[in-house]
Formats: C-alpha cells, sequence, structure tokens
C-alpha cells in the first residue's frame, strides 16, 4: 500500500512539474513573438504583405501558431505571394516564430488576381 501511495505521490509531482516546465516554455514563446513583431493571423498576414512587400528581398515573420498541421495559412499566404512574383528563399527558425525569406523571381509575372 505505502509503495502505490508513493508511487502516486511521485507521479503527481513529476505531472506538476512537467507541466508548469511546459507553460514556461509557452510563456516565453508567446513573449518572444511579441517583441519580435511576428504575425499571428491569416488576415493579419495577407494585410502585411499587400502594404510591405515592395522590394526585391522581403522578410516576413510567422508565429508558429500560424504553422498549422495541414499548411492552409502558408498556403493561402504563399499563393498571395507567387502572385506577386516573390518565390521561397529560405526561413530561420527562432522561439515561436519562423522568419520566411522571398524574392522576386524572374521566372514569375504579377499576377492582377
Amino acid at each position: 500500500m505505502k509503495i502505490i501511495i508513493v508511487t502516486v505521490a511521485i507521479l503527481i509531482v513529476v505531472g506538476i512539474i512537467a507541466y508548469s516546465s511546459s507553460k514556461s516554455k509557452k510563456d516565453k514563446a508567446e513573449a518572444m513573438v511579441s517583441q519580435s513583431g511576428a504575425l499571428k493571423t491569416l488576415e493579419e498576414s495577407i494585410s502585411y504583405i499587400a502594404s510591405n512587400f515592395k522590394n526585391s528581398e522581403e522578410t516576413l515573420l510567422i508565429a508558429d501558431s500560424m504553422n498549422d498541421d495541414f499548411g492552409v495559412n502558408m498556403t493561402l499566404i504563399m499563393d498571395r505571394l507567387l502572385k506577386m512574383g516573390y518565390a521561397p528563399d529560405g526561413f530561420e527558425q527562432r522561439e515561436g516564430f519562423r522568419i520566411y525569406k522571398y524574392k522576386k523571381s524572374p521566372l514569375l509575372k504579377p499576377s492582377s488576381h
């Protein structure tokens, strides 16, 4: 009986430590996203692109929360960028966000759609 009680107590303590550790990491990542200015919604991203993408090389800071399991958000963003004549040029992973890089491509003609 004592072994069961001790085992349950240990599992509870380990669970509490794991929860607080993951919460701490999540809080830190959210703070990094806020400080970086990373975009957190699809609407915010599309608006930013429309207003700011003017040069031959551009970057886009996207919060990790935008990278959904199916890639729908990034597909919609990439569709917009391809129509504007931009091609992917890599990315850097940071804590809580990614920095996506794009270049104007002579192979892509900007679309009016």
